[in-house]
């Protein structure tokens, strides 16, 4: 029953999708309030819009100060706010509040006897916000704040989607929340690439990765020295197969669909339909050429697989808002993800960086938390030499997590110590280093830094490592130098 109920959520959220011109008119009809203004507004006597909380709240909000009119009424309520909250507080409201789901009157009064379980008004406005909310505030409990770190646990990635889908104003103007996901995914994949190459993280987690990424301001084209869009786009060229959730990633982070991109999806389409719903005759395969003409971030509206003969969205969303438990939540973290964003109708394409101002993450205590990490530590020493005799030496010694890279402890070092602050370059995805200390290569002279591991302090006893720093991983009690001397063809 749960991989059922795991499965229609999952189509649901499909199928606002691909077909978000249905899910605008359903959301159109269900919040549909005295135009010019929405359904969490009050539509002042002059057509000025103000918040329905302004209504009535001892200050004049409304130009022509309308809203504080009819608060405290013995007569009959006029026409625009025909419905009076009973017994002490006399505030007139509009009547289209009556049972709309929000309580506007104290104890919400205006919200009894409305026969809410009659199965005609149970979709209420008022009722999809209550959930979204309510899911809201089960998810930001899941925050652990006993833990000095990782206080939103290993689902990080999609609590950030789900928070970012479910309420954009309030999650981009909650800095403080925003920044924490961010710097606590940052740490999460420093920590996996610590331990395993880029190419050992699977696609779709990297697809999230560069989802959740987005949305908290980090640039998932410059993680570090990772282009994590550029990976992601490799390997979708490289196989015959398209996951439309992988697609959905590279087309959030800029990324052009293309022609083989297309023809790949909608050979995925064809394949799923027969397994979730059955494709009219009629699919219009015409589509295909303004996919390929047009940025993934443009979504165009795209009837569909006959989805509004064989999917019936108004009692889907009746069902899910039944399925909400007591504290507020779908069963668990998975049904919320999938439900938090389909009660804003909103999906992952509309994921966006529209609201960063610039990089939020700050990436130098992200490396900090790395080094400071619950688990086994590794004492590794550090070495600068500068000179072929060794003219200044400099050696650090640093406790570091377990199989760290030493790309990482040399971030970390730099942070520690300004002198081993270092630049690179990168050649094939991989750093390479030209200069620490301000200490520059210099070709004409054949001055160049090389690395090496040692045993002891002799010259002699020094092996030369041919690899970039990121692809090292020093063993417990290993030394480490980096040489800056004449390069052996000058000699």
């Amino acid at each position: 029953m749960r991989v059922l109920y795991n499965s229609k959520l999952a189509f649901l959220f499909f199928v606002i999708i691909i077909s978000s011109t249905y899910a605008e008119t359903l959301r159109q009809r269900l919040f549909r309030n005295n135009e010019p203004c929405n359904f969490y507004q009050y539509r002042c006597l002059n057509d000025d819009c103000i918040e329905r909380t302004q209504l009535c709240d001892g200050r004049y909000d409304c130009t022509d100060r309308s809203d504080e009119g009819y608060c405290d009424f013995n007569g009959d309520c006029p026409k625009h706010r025909a419905f009076k909250c009973p017994y002490f507080n006399r505030k007139c409201i509009p009547l289209i509040w009556k049972c709309d789901g929000v309580e506007d009157c104290p104890e919400g009064r205006d919200e009894r006897d409305c026969n809410y379980q009659n199965r005609n008004v149970i979709l209420k406005p008022g009722f999809l916000l209550k959930s979204m909310v309510s899911a809201e505030n089960w998810t930001r409990s899941l925050r652990k704040n006993k833990n000095s770190i990782r206080r939103w646990g290993s689902d990080v990635k999609r609590i950030a989607v789900a928070l970012f889908l479910s309420n954009k104003t309030s999650f981009t103007e909650n800095e403080g929340v925003r920044n924490e996901l961010a710097y606590e995914m940052s740490l999460g994949l420093l920590s996996r690439l610590a331990l395993k190459k880029i190419e050992d993280v699977s696609s779709t987690e990297l697809a999230s990765y560069v989802n959740a990424f987005i949305v908290t301001c980090i640039d998932p084209r410059k993680f570090y020295v990772i282009d994590l869009v550029r990976e992601l786009r490799k390997r979708a060229d490289a196989t015959n197969y398209t996951n439309p959730y992988v697609m959905l990633a590279l087309c959030n982070a800029g990324e052009r669909i293309t022609a083989q991109d297309t023809e790949k999806l909608i050979s995925v389409f064809w394949r799923a339909s027969g397994e979730f719903w059955t494709v009219k005759d009629s699919y219009d395969m015409d589509a295909t050429p303004s996919l390929k003409s047009r940025p993934c971030s443009e979504p165009e509206p795209m009837k569909t697989f006959g989805q509004e003969d064989h999917f019936d969205e108004e009692k889907a969303l009746k069902q899910i808002l039944l399925a909400q438990k007591d504290d507020g939540s779908f069963g668990n973290l998975m049904n919320t993800y999938y439900v938090l964003p389909v009660l804003n109708y909103r999906s992952l394409v509309n994921i966006s960086s529209s609201h960063c101002k610039t990089a939020l993450i700050n990436e130098t205590e992200a490396l900090k938390d790395l080094m400071n990490q619950v688990g086994e530590k590794w004492s590794i020493q550090f070495s600068l030499w500068i000179g072929n005799n060794r003219t200044i030496e400099r050696t650090l010694t640093l406790n570091v997590p377990a199989n760290i890279s030493f790309y990482r402890i040399m971030e970390f070092a730099a942070n520690v110590d300004k002198k081993y602050r270092f630049e690179y370059n990168v050649r094939n995805g991989k750093p390479y280093i030209y200069s620490i200390s301000e200490v520059q290569e210099d070709a004409e002279n054949g001055m160049t830094w090389f690395l090496f591991t040692t045993t002891s302090d002799s010259e002699g006893d020094v092996t030369q490592i041919m690899k970039s720093p990121a692809d090292v991983v020093p063993k417990n009690k290993q030394h480490l130098v980096f040489w800056y001397k004449c390069a052996a063809w000058t000699q």
